[in-house]
């Protein structure tokens, strides 16, 4: 069974009186693996990771994630997500949300090997964007799903920030 299914896939968007078509039967499968999408700006890269996270429903065709129809069941998909609300908040305090929010356990040596023990007093609105980053793709990461989506993961990051996640690629799929 493929972890990702899309099949046809068109979706329209209405602006004022013209509907402009977005995605146009798209279709691909994966199994296990790396995946990325990539395209021009307006391309509909965000659109299709929208409709396979459920976020968005296509107009024609169709989309499963480890065999489920995502608008069924939000969630079968991760996406980097923070549960909080507060940009007060600690990354102390983050990591303590994302384990509760995602009933999940982030080992230590994830947080040193991410350099995030580093900063575990600092509010949030005061973390460089690459310790940003850096917290939202952990959240993506251990959230308990076969698939895992990031739309413009590395923009606004430094490049120690990038090799962090994906030195030449291994590090990504080790995990």
């Amino acid at each position: 069974m493929e972890l990702l299914l899309v099949e046809n896939v068109t979706k329209y968007f209405q602006k004022g009186k013209e509907r402009i078509k977005a995605l146009d039967n798209v279709s691909f499968s994966r199994g296990k693996g790396c995946t990325a999408l990539l395209g021009l700006n307006g391309a509909g890269k965000s659109t299709l990771i929208n409709i396979i996270l459920g976020l968005l429903v296509a107009d024609e065709g169709r989309v499963t994630v480890d065999g489920t129809d995502p608008v069924k069941e939000p969630g079968v998909a991760a996406y980097p997500f923070l549960p909080y609300s507060d940009d007060r908040a600690t990354v102390d305090d983050l990591l303590g949300l994302i384990e509760l929010f995602f009933d999940v356990h982030i080992p230590g040596r994830l947080i040193k090997e991410l350099e995030l023990d580093k900063e575990l007093h600092t509010e949030y609105q005061r973390l460089s964007t690459g310790y940003k980053a850096r917290l939202r793709l952990l959240s993506a990461f251990v959230q308990p799903s076969n698939v895992v989506l990031l739309d413009e993961i590395t923009n606004g990051m430094d490049v120690a920030s990038v090799d962090v996640f994906f030195p030449g690629g291994k590090r990504h799929q080790e995990r």
